[in-house]
């Protein structure tokens, strides 16, 4: 008996059997270039009407008049079910025939196996698509294999493919069909889009029964349950939508849009059951009861039991103060956290830094770290790769291993939903005294995507970053964005300055590959005011990462509504007198230490020693050559906005960049934030100081 299963499970559904020598390779391997593109003059239209097997998938894409569609030229990817998935489904459903099937769900299951980008079999490498289906979700892929059963009881894998949405599996012998506009993936089931919001999907996984029964207890479930911001509507901004706008950043033309939709998005860290029931000795909690989880909560948040937001009663949990809501909130982010989008690896050389996120949770003041092992100084070789909630393993003493997050869990069970995801950790978090001490003891470097929930929920941030810039790409696989006031959360822009997001490019002299322009339709007006993530009480240095060209304008910097500092002149890169940059390459060890102290004192840093772009010059088909290091770049520099002392752990604050003087149309660059304790920068002679990367 053959079978499809992922790395995970066997799936018990037959499926089309695979003829001898048909079998196919691992879905990583290489797949010759004749299984990219046959070009029969085929459409993807003709693909599904020539072939009887899909003729029932055939007549959901004509009922949902999306076949017109499939018959222009375009870049698809259609995951094709076959009449017998079609079948099932229909069973399942209760429908007869295709005819039975109303109108809105033809459309509903035709736009969930269409993607307006092609993807090949080799290009699902990692646990999602980077390009959301036509239904604007995203399809989350793992390992799927065929096997048969032997006689002795044993299962042979016959090959190897791609499990789409956990429940469809692409058929090896019919995978990567290529049509003049598309690639079509056949598959053995039709793929479900989740109705389920974070809380319905939780709920039905008796495994996490304990973490869900607390999430209720303290009604933090009422607040991840939002879908989307109905009242936004992109067509208030003709400029922009639907066909983008024109707007020059340092000499390059950008094509810039508005979001078509304002969805909202949670992500949950869940410790399930097992590891919470399990004894202290064997890395568990003795967790088995609300009060259990209440008693551990007080013990990371001590609390005073004359206060009675503190105590053990049902309308005391539900205040954000307690403890046990606070233990919860803490394991949530209010944005959809795709595992493969939590870090990225664009621009960073991770034999040298891990790649590391922060992100506010939805516990009122607090940050969590997030971070992808990658530096094997740090990480045993078998959890290379892997992402971790708060881990300091390092070279100033940290020595806490962290949570480690599983990208994926069992498959009977829903991990994505409408509007969320979730995901297994092997240890509870929080940020109490040894986060606070010991994690955040470092450099805190924050690409300025992640201080905005609505870029991770909407699927701002594209995979696509080696495209060579042109109005096709930027129109399709990636887009610039521009943000109107009010869409953003916790941002206020002031005058006509567009507010707009470059998409990612590693050839760009930006951090992780994206950055942010503020740009005055005048010449000379931009305003922009934005919360900084929360960080525990101490003195610190505030930077700002930017890419210093001549397009760029003199801002004042305000923390917290006080001006700080002289202008910051973005025009001027680190060769100029007033910073003192000298090439470290051309530098000996005790020069090169010198001139830190004296860019240092000018209130500038180099670029990071770990972050990279790659040059395309001089190459005709703009493939990369040479990795080019911030560090040994004059115009890749950190400057020091600000020294402040954070007294108050409860208190919002806020960083405001103003115009001052922008002749000629300048821009501001905001690339990424570095928050940086005194315990790290202060450090001089004898100790452990900042490192270069």
């Amino acid at each position: 008996m053959k079978r499809y299963r992922n790395k995970m499970a066997v799936l018990l559904a037959l499926v089309l059997p695979v003829g001898g020598g048909m079998l196919a390779t691992s879905c990583s391997d290489d797949i010759p270039s004749e299984s990219y593109y046959t070009f029969t003059g085929e459409m993807m239209s003709d693909y599904l009407n020539s072939r009887s097997n899909f003729s029932g998938f055939a007549q959901i894409v004509t009922k949902a008049g999306l076949m017109d569609q499939l018959s222009a030229y375009g870049e698809y990817t259609c995951f094709a079910p076959t009449n017998e998935a079609v079948n099932a489904y229909m069973t399942k459903k209760g429908y007869s025939s295709v005819a039975e099937i109303p109108v809105e769900v033809c459309d509903t299951i035709a736009r969930t196996h269409l993607v307006d980008k092609l993807y090949h079999t080799v290009d699902m490498t990692g646990n999602s698509l980077g390009s959301l289906n036509m239904l604007g979700r995203t399809l989350l892929t793992s390992p799927g294999y065929v096997t048969e059963l032997q006689e002795d009881g044993s299962v042979d894998t016959l090959a190897s493919t791609i499990l789409v949405n956990k429940t469809a599996l692409i058929i090896p012998e019919l995978m990567n069909d290529s049509v003049e506009n598309g690639i079509v993936q056949p598959v053995n089931a039709i793929i479900e889009p989740s109705k389920g919001t974070l809380t319905n999907i939780m709920q039905d996984n008796p495994k996490i029964s304990l973490f869900y029964d607390a999430l209720v207890a303290t009604g933090l479930i009422d607040s991840i349950s939002k879908i989307e911001d109905l009242s936004w509507d992109p067509a208030k901004y003709p400029n922009f939508y639907p066909d983008g706008k024109i707007i020059k950043s340092n000499g390059h033309d950008n094509r810039c849009y508005v979001p078509e939709r304002r969805k909202y998005g949670f992500t949950a860290f869940v410790v399930p059951d097992s590891i919470l029931r399990a004894s202290k000795g064997e890395g568990g909690y003795e967790i088995n009861s609300l009060k259990d989880f209440y008693d551990y909560a007080v013990s990371v948040y001590p609390a005073d039991m004359d206060l009675p937001y503190n105590q053990f009663t049902e309308e005391a949990l539900t205040d954000r103060r307690n403890p046990l809501n606070k233990l919860i909130a803490y394991h949530l982010l209010d944005r959809l956290g795709l595992y493969d989008r939590l870090t990225t690896n664009s621009t960073i050389k991770t034999t040298l830094a891990n790649p590391t996120e922060w992100y506010s949770t939805m516990c009122p003041h607090t940050t969590m770290k997030i971070e992808k092992a990658t530096v094997l100084r740090y990480v045993a070789l078998e959890n290379r790769n892997k992402l971790y909630i708060n881990r300091a393993m390092n070279d100033r003493g940290g020595n806490i291993e962290g949570s480690m997050i599983t990208p994926t869990i069992e498959d009977e069970y829903e991990q994505m939903g409408e509007n969320c995801i979730y995901y297994y950790i092997d240890k509870l978090v929080d940020y109490g005294t040894e986060t606070k001490e010991v994690v955040f003891n470092t450099r805190m470097r924050m690409d300025l995507y992640t201080l905005f929930p609505e870029l991770m929920s909407n699927n701002i941030r594209t995979d696509y970053n080696t495209l060579p810039e042109s109005e096709n790409t930027t129109g399709r696989y990636a887009k610039n964005y521009v943000f109107p006031q009010g869409y953003l959360d916790n941002v206020n822009i002031v005058g006509d300055g567009y507010f707009i997001y470059q998409f990612c490019h590693n050839y760009y002299w930006s951090y992780e590959g994206d950055e942010f322009n503020l740009k005055g339709e005048q010449s000379d007006s931009y305003d922009i005011t934005f919360k900084l993530p929360s960080v525990p009480e101490g003195t610190y240095e505030i930077r700002l990462g930017f890419a210093a060209t001549s397009t760029r304008g003199i801002a004042q910097v305000y923390f917290d509504g006080e001006a700080r500092g002289i202008p910051l002149d973005m025009r001027k890169t680190g060769t100029d007198p007033s910073i003192g940059w000298k090439n470290p390459t051309q530098l000996s060890a005790d020069e090169d230490t010198e001139n830190k102290k004296e860019l240092k004192n000018n209130g500038y840093y180099r670029g990071p020693r770990s972050v990279f772009n790659f040059s395309t010059s001089g190459i005709p088909d703009g493939s990369i050559n040479t990795e080019n290091y911030f560090y040994n770049n004059a115009v890749t520099i950190r400057k020091v906005l600000c020294t402040v002392t954070l007294d108050d752990p409860n208190r919002d604050h806020t960083l405001r960049i103003r115009s001052v003087y922008a002749e000629g149309g300048a821009e501001l660059m905001i690339d990424y934030i570095e928050i940086v304790p005194k315990s790290v920068y202060g450090i001089e002679g004898e100790g452990k100081g900042e490192d270069d990367y």
